[in-house]
């Protein structure tokens, strides 16, 4: 099937021959005008295309053009149907590209002709060609139609000899026509000038402008003649842009090349400028003898006229004969400023040595450049040009202007700007005599004023120092203190005026005071010395002195500064730091008892247990030994009471909801002390925290006790929970790490406490109370259990108003755990056992122990033994309880290698020594279960139990 374009304006002929055609099975596209069709052209390929030879915009002739420059297209048969063709017009028929023509009208005929020209293609062309169109001799008004084209043709004449540009476009800015002069504009050819976008021919910010004059942004097209010159390619042209009113609106434009003009225009105002700039060089030279407005005055104008990225000049330094760059303008102005460059260095040292003007075309392959500017600067200055500066036949520097772009400079530059180098030169000379003269004049001025602003600095600097400063007279007499001595000490200057500051300072201290003095007033400076003074309210602050003589002007011994820091905080965190470090040092001595003990009342506290198992409780001698039982477990309360402020902390942490622990604590409490009334104020979302249980309960009821004894006669106690947070806005009362807190108040209205009370009140064994109703351990091991939680604890009180003690324990994120009840009686099994521990009293009561509750024993004496009977043994080896601190191989390394022998392997760590860090670290890696010596028999037996059903 034959494929079929039909390019008519006329709707009734599109209409027809659409019909006839598809009757007759040929596939049919219809465009009405030319810009449809070059749209249709660039998807479709057609055997036959019928074009109508005169339409708007883009018409049959331009249109047939265009399709014979498309490659795709070269094969097609093209069709003009017009009624307007003559037979002069018949030889022009192959210069146009057609194949055939067909004359519009009668339909009949014209229907004919059309199959004629589809079935016999050749044939047609071939009458064509002999001057013999189809249909022609049907036309009526011929005559008319000649007279008609001959005017066309001379208007086509006119058009193409004008030197002007001549274009049509449409409403949407596409060029439906365009004389030969446009193409020259546009080095393109007709065909794909045509049905392009105007405004596209044109480059960057000149783009807009054309499609703002067109109106196509929005506003409403007008005649409009646009003097302001629009680059073109090589050319300045200006445009006029005359709207034309039809069915479909087009715009003709004008185009007028002013290249030529433009650039006298150019030469003219260069040529202005430079009269410019010599005339504001030579009134900025004769304004004013400040030579860095000269200077400045002169670079810009240069840098402006030149059209070039800086400028800069260059002086010669009469001291060391180098070249200094004192001004310089451009975005590497700031860089260059100050540059020094050795005699001869560079082009302007070579320019400052020879005397004579020197253009450097390319920076790159010029030896004489200094490469040191490129790498400080990188690659904008690849042009040039250096002018020596003279006076009197003396070059004292240099006049350099600089470029970016290769070969920016020549010749014609050197009469422009050599006589502004010159005018330059006697400025500058001019200016450093002025500045010399004026030198002599100011210098006294100068000293005076410094002098002036000496004295007013030392008095900004003693009134805004934070320290206190007293001066005084060589009698030792008030003459200034500062605004920070009067804030801190309360006395104002004119309290004090003239007199000597005997009140100032504390009976006892007033002899070093007095050899302080001496030795200050003998010339000897004195700092850091530490002693105290008296406020004007009466109180005895720390303070830190420093102090030294002062001279007049003349060098005489006049008085004495004396420098006053209070050092207050600084006490009081020195306070803190000892306390800090006396609590460790006692916890790490207390816990290394605490181990040795435990171990021996393991001892006893094993063999008594054993004992009991063997003795009727009837018999005479089993009361005693339940005392026994109690007396050691008081003892290991004891232990554990010197272990809550060592190292060894926290036991088996769990994350529990304070408010539970405290309500059930309190609780507790209230059953003893009835007489005393307990209030509870509890944050109903409170975090949670991650502690040994246990241990915070002994924290809390060693609180409830200490107020309780604070309060003989009853009182009321106070229970308080909040979270709080501590961050960068936190004032820094007590150390503490940015986070967020769970915080426990307990405030009681017995007694209170004094200062030195307040003071030693954590300290272990210090107590207020009676040998006999207190070991003083209390508070001592509740700070080292809180300490050992990452929390903090610290106590406010006053004599006679109570004391209110506030616990800061770390938030966690987790959620509370409900724990299972353990069986409470004693559990056996016949498992076998292996007991590794490096203390024979432990091994043998072990031992004896593990078989009474049914279990076969294997023993080792340290880690290495350990592992060689596990490594023997690992098939019948149910289970291992390993003591944590033991000489050579430690639980912890003894640990890692029985799970490397067997992962599956269980085990029970052991230890005088809470669940500390050691101890952790070894659970963290995934050991079964801790259990603290001394023991029951009945807990050694359920936490074996709860290990080995474990699956």
């Amino acid at each position: 099937m034959k494929k079929i374009l039909v390019v008519d304006d006329d709707k009734f002929i599109l209409e027809f021959m659409n019909d006839i055609l598809a009757k007759r099975g040929y596939q049919v596209v219809t465009a009405d005008s030319g810009l449809a069709a070059m749209e249709i052209l660039k998807t479709y390929t057609p055997d036959f295309i019928f074009i109508d030879l005169v339409m708007p915009k883009i018409d049959g002739k331009k249109l047939c053009k265009i399709i014979r420059g498309i490659e795709r297209l070269k094969d097609a048969y093209i069709i003009i149907i017009s009624a307007a063709i003559v037979e002069q017009e018949v030889a022009d028929i192959a210069e146009w590209g057609f194949d055939a023509c067909i004359v519009k009208r009668p339909f009949n005929e014209m229907a004919q002709n059309i199959f004629l020209v589809l079935e016999q293609p050749d044939f047609v062309s071939a009458q064509c060609l002999s001057g013999e169109l189809l249909g022609i001799k049907s036309i009526r008004s011929r005559r008319i139609t000649k007279e008609l084209l001959a005017v066309k043709k001379h208007s086509d004449i006119v058009l193409e000899k004008i030197s002007e540009g001549i274009l049509e476009v449409t409403s949407e800015g596409r060029i439906i026509y365009a004389n030969p002069t446009t193409l020259s504009f546009f080095h393109i050819s007709e065909e794909l000038l045509l049905g392009s976008d105007f405004a596209e021919l044109f480059a960057g910010d000149e783009r807009q402008r054309v499609r703002e004059l067109l109106g196509i942004t929005g506003e409403k097209p007008k005649t409009i003649t646009e003097d302001s010159p629009l680059s073109l390619n090589e050319y300045q042209v200006h445009l006029k842009i005359i709207p034309i009113e039809s069915d479909e609106f087009t715009s003709v434009i004008i185009i007028n090349d002013v290249t030529e003009q433009e650039r006298a225009a150019e030469v003219m105002r260069l040529r202005n400028r430079e009269l410019r700039l010599h005339n504001q060089a030579g009134q900025a030279f004769n304004s004013s003898l400040k030579l860095d407005k000269v200077l400045i005055t002169v670079l810009e104008e240069v840098r402006r006229l030149m059209g070039v990225v800086g400028s800069s000049i260059w002086l010669t330094e009469e001291e060391t004969g180098e070249l200094v760059c004192q001004q310089a303008t451009g975005a590497h102005g700031d860089t260059l400023r100050g540059w020094r460059l050795a005699p001869g260095e560079g082009l302007a040292g070579w320019v400052a040595v020879h005397g004579e003007s020197l253009i450097a075309s390319e920076t790159d392959t010029d030896e004489r450049h200094h490469k040191k500017v490129d790498l400080q600067i990188g690659r904008d200055m690849r042009s040039i040009l250096t002018l020596p500066l003279r006076v009197k036949g003396d070059v004292i520097g240099v006049l350099q202007v600089v470029d970016a772009e290769p070969g920016r400079f020549d010749a014609t530059h050197l009469p422009l700007l050599e006589p502004l180098a010159g005018s330059a030169a006697i400025a500058i000379d001019n200016a450093r005599l002025y500045e010399k003269g004026q030198q002599e004049i100011t210098i006294r001025k100068q000293t005076e004023e410094a002098l002036r602003v000496s004295e007013e600095k030392y008095r900004t600097v003693l009134e805004a120092n934070p320290d206190s400063v007293i001066v005084l007279d060589l009698e030792g007499k008030v003459t200034y203190l500062n605004p920070t001595c009067t804030k801190v000490f309360g006395w104002t200057l004119e309290e004090l005026l003239g007199k000597k500051m005997d009140m100032f300072v504390p009976e006892e201290n007033r002899p070093e005071t007095k050899i302080m003095m001496e030795k200050i007033l003998a010339g000897e400076n004195i700092s850091g010395i530490e002693t105290r003074r008296y406020t004007k309210a009466g109180d005895i602050i720390p303070v830190s002195i420093s102090g030294a003589i002062y001279h007049d002007r003349d060098g005489n011994p006049t008085g004495s500064v004396v420098n006053l820091r209070d050092i207050s905080e600084q006490k009081r965190l020195e306070t803190q730091i000892q306390q800090v470090q006396k609590m460790e040092a006692i916890g790490t001595l207390a816990g290394g008892i605490a181990h040795d003990y435990n171990n021996l009342l393991m001892g006893i506290l094993g063999n008594t247990s054993l004992m009991s198992l063997d003795i009727d409780p009837r018999h005479q001698h089993y009361e005693k030994l339940m005392n026994i039982e109690k007396y050691v477990q008081s003892g290991a309360e004891l232990t554990k009471q010197l272990l809550g402020f060592s190292k060894g902390g926290k036991y088996e942490v769990k994350t529990i909801d304070i408010n539970d622990l405290i309500e059930q604590s309190s609780e507790m409490f209230s059953r003893t002390k009835k007489e005393i009334r307990i209030h509870r104020k509890f944050q109903k979302d409170i975090w949670t925290v991650e502690v040994d249980p246990n241990q915070i309960e002994q924290v809390l009821l060693n609180l409830y006790v200490n107020a309780g004894q604070a309060m003989p006669g009853g009182g009321d106690l106070y229970l308080q929970t909040e979270n709080v947070t501590f961050d960068e806005n936190y004032d820094g009362s007590f150390p503490v790490k940015d986070g967020n807190y769970v915080k426990i108040s307990v405030t009681d209205t017995g007694v209170g406490m004094d200062e030195k009370t307040l003071q030693r009140i954590f300290d272990p064994f210090f107590t207020t109370k009676d040998m006999s109703r207190g070991t003083g351990l209390g508070l001592a091991s509740s700070y080292g259990i809180i300490k050992n939680h990452g929390g903090i604890i610290d106590v406010q009180s006053v004599i006679g108003w109570g004391a209110t003690f506030n616990v800061y324990l770390p938030a966690s994120k987790k959620e509370v755990i409900k724990e299972k009840q353990l069986d409470q009686e004693t559990l056996k099994g016949n498992e076998t056992v292996l007991l590794v521990d490096d203390e024979d009293m432990i091994i043998d009561v072990g031992s004896k122990i593990l078989k009474s509750l049914g279990y076969r024993t294997l023993t080792a004496k340290d880690g290495e033994e350990a592992i060689e009977v596990y490594q023997a043994n690992k098939s019948k080896i149910d289970m291992v309880i390993l003591d944590v601190i033991m000489p050579g191989i430690g639980g912890g390394e003894t640990y890692d290698r029985l799970k490397k022998i067997n992962p599956k392997v269980k085990v029970l760590l052991s230890s005088g020594y809470s669940l500390d860090e050691q101890a952790t670290e070894i659970m963290d890696r995934g050991c079964n279960g801790f259990i603290q010596k001394p023991f029951l028999i009945k807990q050694l037996s359920q936490k074996i139990r709860d290990i080995l059903d474990r699956e």
